[in-house]
């Protein structure tokens, strides 16, 4: 097990943690629209969370290059 490569996506999550914050909302309404009778099942819910905080993490870290938005991400 590579514990360097774990603790990097650990210290990537969190120091992006304001801007998953500000962001994951958008995700979440896009993708609720679409699979809302499928909300009931415990590991859709879990892939769910995961591929939102995913994006989340992507557009975050993107936003973090503007020079203008990287004081508030």
């Amino acid at each position: 097990m590579n514990y360097k490569k774990e603790f990097k996506l650990i210290k990537t999550i969190s120091l992006n943690t304001m801007g998953i914050y500000l962001v994951h909302n958008i995700f979440t309404n896009l993708f609720t629209q679409h699979v809302t009778d499928r909300m009931e099942n415990i590991g859709f819910n879990t892939v769910f969370a995961i591929i939102v905080l995913l994006l989340s993490l992507l557009l975050s870290i993107i936003l973090k290059k503007i020079p203008i938005v990287k004081k508030f991400v």
